[in-house]
C-alpha cells in the first residue's frame, strides 16, 4: 500500500483512498479512443495510443505524473531513434485525451501536471489536417443523407460555427443569445482548455432557424432521451450513401469554413478567433466582465457565413435555409424532455 500512496502522489492515506477515482495513462487514452477513432489521423492516433501505453508511463497514475516521468520517456524514446517532432506528436494525443477528460470532468484538472511540448514553436503554430477537403455541393450530400433529424440538426449547428463536433454536441438553447446575435459555445460549467470554445456572431440563417423553432434552453442534439455524444455513425452512413471518401469527417467541415472565409477576405485573426485558435488575453476577458462584446464583435463575418450557408443549400435537396417538418418536430419533442 505504501508504494502505492507514494506513486498517487500523496502524503496523506486518507488523501489516497479519496482519490482511487483518479484513473491511469491508459485510461485515459482508452477512455477517448472512440472519439478519435472518428478522425481522419485514427490510424496515427492509433499507433500513439499504444506507443504510450507501452511505456513506462502508460500504467501510471495520471494524477501521479511529475517532469522527471516525461523526461525519462524522452530519453527512452530518444535511445529507440525518435526525434522531438515525433515524441511531441505521441504525447500530443495525450495531451488531447486529457483535455477531453477533463472537459467531461473524468479528471480534476488541479491534478493533472501540464504535458510537456518538446517541438519549436514554428513547427507547432502548423495544424496537421484531420480530415479531407470537402465541397460545397459534397457537404450538401452528406446533409441530405443524414438520416435522423437529431443530427440533422447538429450537422447545421456545424455549418453556421465551423466548430469542433463536441462543441456542437453539448449545444444548450441557453448559449443562443438572441438579443446580441451571439453564440457562446462553452456550456456554463465547462472550463476552457486548449480547445478553446469561443462566442461567435449567429448568422442570419441561425439567427431564423432558432426564432421560427423556439429552441428549449437545455441540450439540442439529443437520442431517444439521452444526450448524443458522438456523430461518428451518422456521418459514416450519411457519406457512404452519398458516395463519398471516408477520410471526410466533421473537421472537413471546419476546414471549409475556414477556406471559405480565408477566399473572402477576413483577416487571419478574426478566423483564429472565430474558430477558438486564439483567445482573448486576460486583461480582455477581464473587461468582458464590464461590457461582454462590442455590438459590432466579429458582424463582418455574418454575411460572409450566410453565403457559405446559401452556396451549399443551392446543392441541397432538404434545404437548409428552413428547418424542415422532421426537425421541427424532433425541436417539439425536445421540450417535453429535460436533461440536466
Amino acid at each position: 500500500m505504501a508504494h502505492k500512496i507514494r506513486d498517487a502522489g500523496c502524503t496523506d492515506p486518507r488523501d489516497f483512498i479519496s482519490r482511487a477515482e483518479i484513473i491511469t495513462v491508459e485510461d485515459v487514452l482508452k477512455a477517448d479512443a472512440a472519439r478519435k477513432a472518428e478522425l481522419a489521423s485514427a490510424v496515427s492516433e492509433r499507433a500513439a495510443m499504444n506507443k504510450i501505453v507501452k511505456s513506462s508511463i502508460g500504467k501510471k497514475n495520471i494524477a501521479s505524473l511529475r517532469k522527471t516521468d516525461f523526461a525519462k520517456l524522452k530519453k527512452e524514446w530518444e535511445a529507440e531513434g525518435l526525434a522531438n517532432s515525433s515524441i511531441s506528436k505521441y504525447l500530443s494525443s495525450l495531451r488531447s485525451a486529457v483535455n477531453e477528460a477533463i472537459a467531461d470532468k473524468a479528471l480534476d484538472p488541479k491534478q493533472v501536471i501540464k504535458i510537456p511540448e518538446y517541438r519549436k514553436q514554428v513547427n507547432r503554430d502548423v495544424e496537421e489536417q484531420k480530415g479531407a477537403n470537402v465541397t460545397p455541393k459534397e457537404i450538401a450530400a452528406i446533409f441530405d443523407n443524414l438520416k435522423h433529424a437529431h443530427a440533422r440538426l447538429a450537422y447545421f449547428w456545424l455549418l453556421n460555427t465551423g466548430a469542433r463536433v463536441g462543441a456542437v454536441l453539448d449545444l444548450k438553447g441557453n448559449q443562443i443569445d438572441y438579443k446580441n446575435g451571439l453564440i457562446d459555445l462553452n456550456p456554463k460549467g465547462r472550463t476552457q482548455n486548449n480547445k478553446f470554445r469561443p462566442i461567435q456572431p449567429l448568422s442570419t440563417i441561425a439567427i431564423k432557424w432558432s426564432s421560427m423553432l423556439e429552441l428549449p434552453k437545455g441540450p439540442l442534439i439529443q437520442y431517444r432521451g439521452k444526450q448524443v455524444r458522438s456523430m461518428k455513425n451518422a456521418m459514416r452512413g450519411a457519406i457512404r450513401k452519398a458516395g463519398l471518401s471516408q477520410q471526410i469527417n466533421t473537421y472537413s467541415i471546419r476546414y471549409a469554413m475556414a477556406a471559405h472565409l480565408r477566399k473572402h477576405g477576413i483577416a487571419t485573426e478574426q478566423i483564429a478567433l472565430f474558430l477558438g485558435h486564439s483567445q482573448p488575453n486576460r486583461r480582455y476577458r477581464i473587461t468582458q466582465g464590464y461590457a461582454p462584446f462590442p455590438e459590432d464583435y466579429l458582424k463582418n463575418l455574418v454575411p460572409v457565413i450566410d453565403e457559405f450557408i446559401l452556396e451549399i443549400d443551392s446543392h441541397s435537396s432538404r434545404k437548409l435555409i428552413v428547418p424542415d417538418e422532421w426537425i421541427a418536430n424532433y425541436i417539439e419533442r425536445l421540450k417535453d424532455i429535460e436533461i440536466v
